[in-house]
């Protein structure tokens, strides 16, 4: 089908402000659609070439769209162009928002798909993958003598695929043909020493051609103009040395940009309080290479610039020697300026005028400039800076009083949500019939508080920093330590934040006198991180649909600030989606099936204690081996740690579910927890016979920490297990587990 690739129109040259642009059909389309889907597990299964059922198999816009974009590929490389490819290639993670489906074929998924990237991505450099899927295109290319990727097609294999497609391509002979002399002549303007290699020692045609295509280039993009163009092209020396001045600006910028990193570099040695004799060396160095790149660049730049063009040679003249010509150029460039601040919502429409026609508070806010474009708004426009700080801490306060104002915030997520796909109308239904359910509002109050806590932990912590620094700055390395002070309330798992959150849901087990609505969040509260999920996954089995959608919604919004690889439309939006709401989906209905399978087999709790049994003969056989080869007992944190901590708490875990028969899903984690307990105890007691009696007192230490260890690892495999098992395939048992 010939709309399966975008229709290019026309490619210009616009010689004036020194661009290229292409035309091409505009595409009435969208990236994907972020289907839900219940069957992940076929889907990976799919993904793998393994045989499914196809009627379970969900997703179809998914599986369309990488199927197409990978007989693309194929295609692409059937015609010599494995380097243009790449913008195709599905394991790049940022390929896919280059194909899109045309609204007209919404009805049909398997229609409508058009490739709409004809232009080469960014150089792909040996060295320097962008993406999982380059390893694989860097080694490809290796193999075929390219050294850097970008747009280099095969002339032979095009012509080959021409010859065996004659009948279509009967009125393109004369197009091939022109093809061929632009394709000779665009290679032979770049020294690219992979293909030329020696060619570059002898070639006097392929230097001309090299040389000859610069000024071309320069003109094109109205570096010179065209009292230059003849001067350069009579001199290949002229040539070089205009080439040598563009060289040295970009070396003074390199230069420049070393410069802030160096002294970005001493001021974190300074902070820490490094002492060294070599500091003011390495300043001076920072400093030389800051102004010494600023002023190469800036003035390797000016005299290319004057050089190559009559008109700023006479715009610079009048500048020196008009005052009012002076005038309008500085506004001119204040003007050029604001807009660009405009359009990067730095400053409103009144203020960019505003600064216009006053050029002395635009030089005052100049410097701002640098920073982040909110950042500036936020010191400069005091009004916004009013709404943007009580949106960030104001609007939790008002959800947390505002009923009304809550149920929209919700109502608006939906109607988004919808948008996007990431609900389906049944979905988004049952969410807002349940809006006034007590415990959404609870929830969505719950929210709000989490949200005022955010700031308490870095507050408290530079507080604190503060603190010790000038109660301490007397003694070396006071910056360091307070800086430290800082970095270890980022990683401790309670914080004060945490302990804020904890104790408000603590507030409303004691206030509700409701222990059963809170049993999940009450304890995830007080952890720092962990504890913003606390309310989604206590919502989680009352309301699952909501749960779902509210990680759905947040992890997919989140994922937008990942560079490149978080694009709409690209691999990992897909993921993050399936991770957060189809994932669920998958395992709530193998678990389903599994409960129904089960329910045909006998409960069984009794399997509890030979697996105890086991698990605490094999931590005696292992510290009795352990005491004869090392002359002592092993240490719980210490020595051979990867068995007490993983290996035999979580077989014993994953064996208790698995030959619980048909007790419900609840008791088998309960069951698990007991075996882990009964693990701990006897282990203890083993542990403390064989080192010999040391009193209560050290019994007690060895079964706190045993048991606190053993519960928590057989309760996780034992969920885990749960989560990973497949559904059962073939009919329901009608016996005990091993029939």
């Amino acid at each position: 089908d010939e709309r399966c690739v975008v229709d290019v129109l026309a490619t210009m040259v616009d010689e004036t402000i020194g661009s290229c642009a292409e035309l091409s059909e505009w595409v009435e389309g969208r990236t994907w659609r972020l289907e839900v889907d219940d069957h992940l597990d076929d889907l990976k299964r799919w993904k793998k070439g393994k045989s499914v059922d196809e009627e379970k198999l969900g997703s179809p816009e998914y599986r369309t769209k990488r199927i197409f974009m990978a007989e693309f590929v194929k295609l692409l490389h059937e015609i010599g162009a494995p380097e243009f490819a790449r913008q195709y290639e599905w394991s790049t993670c940022k390929s896919q928002p280059n194909c899109l489906k045309r609204w007209q074929t919404e009805d049909d998924s398997e229609k409508g798909l058009t490739a709409v990237d004809f232009r080469a991505g960014l150089a792909l450099l040996p060295f320097l993958p962008m993406s999982p899927g380059d390893f694989k295109l860097i080694a490809k290319g290796l193999a075929r003598g390219s050294l850097v990727q970008f747009d280099r097609g095969s002339l032979n294999k095009l012509q080959q695929y021409i010859d065996a497609h004659s009948d279509e391509f009967a009125d393109m002979q004369e197009a091939l043909v022109e093809l061929k002399e632009v394709e000779r002549i665009y290679r032979d303007s770049i020294p690219d020493v992979t293909h030329n290699h020696v060619r570059l020692l002898g070639s006097g045609r392929l230097w001309s051609t090299i040389f000859e295509s610069a000024v071309t280039g320069w003109r094109i993009r109205n570096l010179v103009d065209e009292s230059q163009v003849g001067r350069l092209r009579n001199s290949k020396v002229l040539t070089f040395l205009f080439f040598l001045l563009g060289l040295l600006s970009k070396l003074g910028s390199i230069s420049a940009l070393f410069g802030i990193l160096g002294g970005v570099g001493l001021g974190i040695a300074f902070l820490y309080g490094t002492r060294s004799d070599t500091l003011p060396f390495w300043s001076m160095a920072a400093g030389i290479g800051l102004f010494g790149g600023i002023i190469l660049s800036s003035l390797t730049g000016f005299m290319r610039t004057i050089w190559g063009r009559a008109d700023y040679r006479r715009h610079y003249a009048n500048v020196l020697v008009s005052w009012d010509y002076c005038k309008r150029t500085i506004r001119a460039n204040i003007a050029e300026t604001m807009i660009k601040w405009h359009r990067a919502g730095r400053v409103n429409e009144a203020k960019t005028l505003e600064l216009v026609q006053k050029p002395l508070r635009f030089f005052l806010q100049a410097p701002l400039g640098f920073l982040p474009a909110k950042v500036h708004r936020i010191l400069t426009d005091r009004k916004y800076a009013r709404e943007a700080l009580a949106f960030i801490f104001l609007r939790p306060i008002r959800l947390y009083f505002n009923a009304g104002m809550r149920e929209q915030w919700l109502r608006d997520m939906v109607t988004e949500g919808q948008k996007n796909h990431l609900l389906t109308e049944e979905d988004a239904g049952i969410i807002l019939g349940q809006i006034n359910e007590p415990f959404i509002q609870k929830y969505l109050k719950s929210l709000a508080v989490h949200v005022c806590t955010l700031p308490v932990t870095q507050v408290v912590s530079v507080i604190i920093a503060v603190i010790y620094y000038f109660t301490h700055r007397d003694q070396p390395n006071a910056w360091a330590i307070g800086m430290g002070i800082i970095a270890v309330f980022q990683v401790t798992p309670i914080s004060p934040g945490s302990i804020c959150r904890g104790l408000y849901v603590v507030y409303l087990v004691i206030r509700e006198k409701n222990f059963k609505d809170y049993n999940i969040a009450v304890f995830l509260g007080f952890f720092k991180y962990v504890g913003y999920l606390a309310f989604p996954i206590q919502m989680a089995y009352r309301f699952p649909v909501l749960a779902r959608f509210m990680a759905a919604h947040w992890a997919t919004g989140a994922v937008h600030a990942v560079p490149v690889f978080g694009e709409r439309g690209a691999l990992l939006e897909h993921g993050v989606f399936s991770a957060f709401y189809n994932w669920p989906l998958t395992i709530r209905r193998r678990m389903q099936i599994r409960a129904q399978w089960r329910a045909k087999l006998t409960p069984r709790s009794w399997q509890v204690i030979p697996w105890a049994v086991l698990g605490c003969g094999l931590f005696v056989v292992t510290d009795t081996i352990y005491l004869q080869k090392n002359l002592g007992l092993p240490r719980l944190c210490c020595d051979l740690w990867w068995m007490w901590w993983v290996l035999i708490p979580m077989a014993a875990g994953s064996a208790v579910t698995l030959s619980a028969g048909g007790t419900p899903l609840g008791r088998r984690i309960v069951q698990a927890a007991v075996c882990g307990v009964l693990i701990g105890l006897g282990y203890a007691m083993a542990h403390s016979w064989i080192d010999g009696w040391q009193g209560i007192k050290t019994l007690a230490m060895y079964t706190l920490w045993r048991v606190f260890v053993f519960v928590i690892f057989a309760t996780i495999s034992a969920i885990l297990t749960e989560l990973k098992l497949p559904e059962p395939r073939g009919t329901y048992p009608t016996g005990r587990l091993g029939e």
